[in-house]
C-alpha cells in the first residue's frame, strides 16, 4: 500500500526525526516536506487511491463520515502532536480525509525523544504497524522495525544516557 509522510519543516531539520528514515527503507512511501499544502501536493492528495489519514480520535477535529471503501493509500503527519493538529487546520484536504487510528501493540521503542505518554508512537512505528494490519501482513514491515531498533541503539550509543530524552 501507497504511504504518503507529510513532515512538518521543524521537524525535517530534527536530527532525531523518523520519517526520512522510514521513506528510505520503504519503496513504497513519498516524503513531502510542508506545514501547508500547495497547489500541486491538493492536485497529488486527490488523485490518491482512497487515502486515508493515520491519525488517533481527538474531540477538538472535526468529525468525519465512516468511509465506504477500505484505505487504497495511507497519509501519515510527521510532526509533534501541537504542529499535527494545526497541520489539519490549515489543510482542510487532510482533516477531512477517513481516519485510522488502532490501539499500540505494545509500548514506543522510540525512547531518544520525549513523548506525551509512554503509549505515543513514533511516525516510524505507527507507519510500520498500521501498514501491517491494512495488509494483514505484519512479516512485511518486521526488517523495517528491526532497522529501526539498531537506528535508536546506535543513536543511544553516541549520546550519554541522561540526554537520551532530548
Amino acid at each position: 500500500m501507497p504511504l504518503l509522510l507529510i513532515q512538518h519543516p521543524a521537524e525535517a531539520k530534527h536530527s532525531k526525526n523518523t520519517a526520512d528514515f522510514l521513506h528510505a527503507c520503504l519503496a513504497h512511501s513519498h516524503l513531502w516536506v510542508a506545514e501547508t499544502l500547495n497547489n500541486s501536493q491538493c492536485e497529488a492528495l486527490q488523485q490518491l487511491p482512497n487515502p486515508w489519514l493515520l491519525y488517533p480520535h481527538h474531540p477538538q477535529l472535526p468529525a468525519v463520515p465512516e468511509p465506504a471503501k477500505p484505505p487504497g493509500c495511507l497519509v501519515v503527519i510527521d510532526a509533534t502532536w501541537r504542529k499535527s493538529r494545526k497541520m489539519l487546520y490549515l489543510n482542510p484536504q487532510l482533516a477531512h480525509l477517513p481516519r485510522l487510528s488502532f490501539d499500540a501493540p505494545g509500548p514506543s521503542r522510540y525512547h531518544i525523544r520525549r513523548r506525551p505518554q509512554p503509549h505515543h508512537l513514533s511516525t516510524f512505528e505507527a507507519s510500520c504497524y498500521a501498514l501491517a494490519q491494512l495488509e494483514e501482513a505484519p512479516e512485511r514491515y518486521r526488517p523495517a522495525l528491526t532497522a529501526f531498533t539498531r537506528y535508536l541503539q546506535q543513536w543511544a550509543a553516541r549520546v550519554p544516557p541522561h540526554n537520551h530524552n532530548l
